[in-house]
């Protein structure tokens, strides 16, 4: 296929043929219905930001409004995911009353440490997580 700027420049001299005249308006056509197409992508680019900013401030008034909304907006300050202590802070309190049950539990020797060995294995501790933590339990 020629080039356009090529077969526009030998049309202007009237060098061209009618078979090269007629590739040159198809390339024209061509040229407007992509540029109709890159209008039509660059509005909606335009809209959706528009939109996202419309968003962003009818957002940040509720979170202005209302304490409520606003913890339910708030954004985390590091990313990632959250800790597991943070999600479900009574988690571990639980792990550590099932595994120190009884006399299985034990200090560390010198108390230096907030260490606890337990004789509990990780099996016994499943086993008593699961009652706990049931869809009964949960619903």
């Amino acid at each position: 296929m020629l080039d356009a700027s090529y077969l526009l420049a030998k049309q202007n001299k009237g060098l061209t043929t009618s078979e090269e005249t007629v590739k040159l308006k198809n390339v024209q056509l061509q040229l407007v219905e992509l540029r109709k197409q890159l209008k039509g992508l660059e509005d909606g680019q335009k809209r959706s930001q528009r939109k996202r900013d419309h968003q962003k401030s009818v957002i940040q008034g509720l979170v202005l409004t209302d304490p409520d909304a606003a913890a339910k907006f708030r954004r985390k300050k590091s990313r990632g995911r959250s800790r597991l202590e943070d999600d479900q802070p009574e988690l571990l309190k639980a792990i550590i009353d099932m595994a120190c049950y009884g006399n299985s539990g034990m200090a560390d020797d010198r108390r230096r440490l907030e260490q606890l060995r337990t004789a509990v294995t990780l099996d016994e501790l499943k086993q008593a997580l699961e009652p706990r933590f049931t869809v009964q339990n949960i619903v």
